[in-house]
C-alpha cells in the first residue's frame, strides 16, 4: 500500500500561467495529474464522472520514481503514453492515475460518479479478482444511503450516481473531473445527454474550482464521433453560452441522423456558421457519403485529431468485446505500415497482436509482437495474451518464454506466474511450481485458489509448516469473503 503522507515536492515557485486557467483538456485521463500538481492541489475532494474507476495497485519503485519529480513536466514525463505500455518503464497511466495523485497528497477522497449506483455486493465480488486488493480494502466496504464506499489501496473513495451527487458531504477543495467515455454505453451511442449532465451540476459550479476533462479517443474508450462533448463541457465552465448552443445543435443533429433522419442540410449550415468547427464536418463526413472524403479531409485540417489514424481504430477495436474479422485486421494492418510515427506505429501493432490472439491465429499475433518490439519493446500484455493462448493449445515450448517474458510486467506478473505454476506443476517441477504459485498470491491477495494450490504443493515437497501457512491463509480469505458477503447481502 502507497502512503499518502510522503513528502511531496513543491511545484516550481516562479508564475506559471497555466495555473490562472481553471477548465483543461487532455487527450487521455493520465493527463490530469500534472495538471492537479501544477495547481498545488492538497488533499483535495476530486468529483469523477467516469465508466471505470481508474484505481489500480502501483508498484513502489514506480511510485518512488514520481515523489524524484521536482515540477509538473518530471511528473507528466512519467506518464505511460498508452495503457498497454509496459508498466516498467512509467509511474502511472490513464488506469491508475487517481493512485498516484493520492501519493502525492494531491487528492484525499474520491467521490466517483458512475452510470448507475454500483451494488455493494457484486462491487465485492469484482473486487477478489483485482490485482492487489487485500481483505483490508474489502472489510472497509460499506454500503451507504447514496452508493458505497470504501478504502481501496488507502484512498477514500464513495461510488454514488449523479442524481445523488448533490447530497454528498461537501469537503474542500473540490475538483470536477469528467471521462468522456462516462457518456456513451458499451456501444460507444450516448446513453445521457451533456445536457442532462450539467444541469444537475449547476448547482455544484460555485463550489467547484477546477474542472479537468478526458477524451479517451487514442485510447479506444470513447468514439472519435464524440471527442467534441469537451468542448460542450468546456463552454458550460466557461459561460459561453454560443459555443454550448452550437454544441447542444450538434448533439440534437447526431442524435437524428441516429434515427435515420435527413440531416445533411442542417450540418452543411451549421458548418456555414461554424467554419473552424472540425467536429461539424466531421459528422458531416458520417452522415454525407457521396461527400465523406471531403469532409474528413476538411475536419482533419482544422484539427488532427480527425486524421485517419489506424493505431486509434485498433485501440477501439481492443476495447470491444467482439472478435473482429480477419479482413478487417489485415486492412488494418495495411493502414498501418503509412504511419510515420514510430512510436504510434509501435502501440498499433501491440493493438493488432491482442485482437489477431483474439481472433485465434497466433501466428499472426506474434508477428505483431515482434513489429512491436522492435519499435516500443516487450509488452507484457501481449507476451501474456499470446503464452496463454499457446499454454491452452499445448504449444508449451511457444507459450512458456512468452509467460516467462511477461513476469518483467507488474500487471500482469501474478496471471503469468499462476498459468507457469500451474504448468510446472504438471510435469512435476514442483519447487519451481512452488515459487511461482507464490508471486501469483503475492498478486491475488484475495485469490483463495493459488494459496490452496502452494499449500497442495508445499505438503507435497515435505514443507509441512509451509503448506500449513498457505492453507490458513487460504482459510482466511474465504472467511473475508463469506464475511463480507454476509455483511452486504441485505443491501443489493
Amino acid at each position: 500500500m502507497v502512503s499518502s503522507n510522503a513528502t511531496t515536492p513543491s511545484p516550481a515557485s516562479e508564475h506559471d500561467p497555466l495555473r490562472d486557467a481553471t477548465c483543461f483538456i487532455v487527450e487521455e485521463h493520465g493527463g490530469v495529474l500534472p495538471i492537479w500538481y501544477r495547481h498545488a492541489l492538497r488533499g483535495a475532494t476530486i468529483i469523477t464522472l467516469d465508466a471505470h474507476l481508474d484505481l489500480r495497485a502501483i508498484d513502489p519503485e514506480r511510485i518512488e520514481a514520481l515523489h524524484r519529480c521536482r515540477d509538473a513536466a518530471r511528473i507528466e514525463s512519467r506518464q505511460a503514453p498508452v495503457c498497454w505500455a509496459s508498466s516498467t518503464a512509467w509511474s502511472y497511466d490513464l488506469e491508475d492515475f487517481l493512485l498516484a495523485a493520492w501519493s502525492l497528497g494531491l487528492i484525499g477522497r474520491v467521490l466517483r460518479v458512475a452510470r448507475s449506483c454500483p451494488d455493494p455486493l457484486r462491487w465485492a465480488e469484482h473486487l477478489t479478482s483485482v490485482d492487489g486488493v487485500g481483505p483490508c480494502d474489502l472489510d472497509s466496504l460499506e454500503p451507504g444511503p447514496h452508493g458505497p464506499s470504501i478504502e481501496l489501496f488507502g484512498v477514500p473513495v464513495v461510488a454514488t450516481a449523479l442524481v445523488h451527487l448533490a447530497s454528498l458531504d461537501a469537503r474542500a477543495p473540490r475538483v470536477l473531473d469528467i471521462d468522456l467515455d462516462y457518456f456513451v454505453d458499451g456501444h460507444g451511442v450516448p446513453w445521457i445527454e451533456v445536457e442532462d449532465v450539467l444541469a444537475q451540476l449547476d448547482p455544484l459550479r460555485p463550489r467547484l474550482q477546477l474542472l479537468t476533462i478526458a477524451r479517451s479517443v487514442d485510447s479506444g474508450f470513447h468514439p472519435l464521433r464524440y471527442r467534441h462533448l469537451a468542448e460542450h463541457l468546456a463552454a458550460w465552465w466557461n459561460g459561453d453560452d454560443e459555443a454550448r448552443e452550437h454544441y447542444v445543435r450538434l448533439a440534437d443533429l447526431d442524435a437524428r441522423a441516429r434515427r435515420g433522419e435527413a440531416v445533411v442540410g442542417s450540418l452543411a449550415r451549421e458548418a456555414e456558421r461554424w467554419p473552424s468547427c472540425a467536429a461539424t464536418r466531421h459528422l458531416l463526413a458520417l452522415c454525407d457519403a457521396p461527400h465523406a472524403s471531403m469532409h474528413h479531409e476538411a475536419a482533419a485540417r482544422l484539427d488532427p485529431a480527425y486524421r485517419d489514424d489506424p493505431a486509434r481504430d485498433a485501440a477501439v477495436l481492443v476495447q470491444q468485446s467482439r472478435t473482429p474479422l480477419p479482413e478487417q485486421l489485415h486492412r488494418l494492418a495495411c493502414r498501418l505500415e503509412h504511419e510515420r510515427d514510430v512510436s504510434r506505429r509501435g502501440w498499433g501493432h501491440v493493438a493488432l497482436g491482442l485482437l489477431w490472439v483474439r481472433a485465434g491465429c497466433l501466428p499472426e499475433a506474434a508477428h505483431h509482437h515482434l513489429e512491436a518490439r522492435a519499435r516500443v519493446g516487450r509488452n507484457g500484455l501481449l507476451l501474456h495474451a499470446l503464452g496463454d493462448a499457446w499454454l491452452r493449445r499445448g504449444e508449451r515450448s511457444r507459450a512458456r518464454p512468452c509467460l516467462r517474458a511477461a513476469l518483467d510486467d507488474p500487471r500482469v506478473r501474478g496471471r503469468a506466474a499462476l498459468l507457469l505454476g500451474n504448468d510446472e506443476a504438471r510435469e512435476g517441477r514442483l519447487s519451481e511450481a512452488e515459487a511461482l504459485l507464490s508471486v501469483a498470491c503475492d498478486a491475488f491477495s484475495l485469490a483463495e485458489r493459488p494459496w490452496r494450490l502452494l499449500a497442495q504443493l508445499r505438503a507435497a515437497t515435505g514443507d509441512e509448516p509451509g503448506a500449513n501457512a498457505a492453507s490458513e491463509r487460504a482459510d482466511a480469505i474465504a472467511e473475508c469473503i463469506t464475511r463480507t458477503h454476509a455483511r452486504l447481502g441485505g443491501h443489493p
